[in-house]
């Protein structure tokens, strides 16, 4: 079953976050070998999806870091997605949705705002 956390974006800003893997005893997981995927999807239409860069940042201390840069959260409708995070093993062998939750874009104002004299 994949843990659940909630994430928040502010639209037309980088967006990071490091997440940390850990085992049954709460040791950090040595992904060598493994891949990542990530996907955002928008509740308001399930068509509207965002690929988010997954990338193993210290394979042996369990560290993933999920981004987006500014550029393409400019183009993310606001409001509620949902996302998850799938781990395959190595040499394909297993998949598993390890990370899922709602990700909240919230808008923006100074790229949207036009100004009359």
């Amino acid at each position: 079953m994949a843990q659940k956390c909630n994430l928040f974006l502010d639209k037309g800003s980088d967006f990071d976050v490091t997440v940390l893997l850990v085992g049954v005893n709460y040791e950090p997981l040595d992904l060598q070998d493994m891949q990542f995927t990530c996907m955002a999807r928008f509740i308001m239409n399930p068509k509207i999806c965002k690929q988010i860069m997954c990338e193993v940042t210290y394979p042996e201390s369990g560290e993933i870091l999920l981004k987006i840069p500014y550029y393409a959260t400019e183009d993310m409708r606001v409001g509620e997605w949902l996302y998850d995070v799938e781990m395959t093993y190595s040499q394909g062998r297993q998949r598993k949705r390890i990370l899922e939750g709602h990700l909240t874009v919230t808008g923006e104002v100074t790229h949207s705002c036009y100004f009359s004299y």
